[in-house]
């Protein structure tokens, strides 16, 4: 049958789409997100994951941990768009870019800076082998 929200996974890949390795989402986020998982994601150039669900205008932020199956929801950040994909602009720093469903608008949002805490892993310092 389908699994749920509560099996919701990140996954990693090398050039040639081999699965490296992976993390479980953060109950704390899949409640939000709930009865859905993630809609957007997009990788920081801070080494975070910035992901989106399918209806709250809110952004959650994920950094590896030392240990563990589960990603850390590291913050929660008010948007003004009700979910759905994200992007990086390239041409500016720190801003995101949206689809707000009720309006039929592309809107664009600068995120603040994101502390990392102690112990735990920007994504991009994580490193798997096959």
């Amino acid at each position: 049958g389908f699994k749920d929200h509560r099996f919701a996974t990140i996954y990693r890949y090398d050039q040639s789409w081999r699965r490296l390795g992976g993390w479980m989402m953060p109950d704390s986020v899949t409640r939000q997100m709930q009865p859905y998982a993630a809609s957007g994601g997009a990788l920081g150039a801070d080494g975070l994951l910035y992901l989106s669900g399918h209806d709250k205008p809110e952004v959650y932020v994920l950094a590896a941990p030392r240990m563990g199956p589960k990603l850390i929801h590291v913050a929660t950040i008010s948007v003004n768009i009700e979910g759905q994909a994200i992007a990086w602009d390239d041409s500016a720093e720190r801003v995101l870019i949206g689809i707000s469903r009720s309006s039929r608008e592309i809107k664009s949002f600068r995120i603040p800076p994101v502390v990392l805490p102690a112990g735990l892993f920007r994504l991009t310092e994580v490193n798997f082998t096959l």
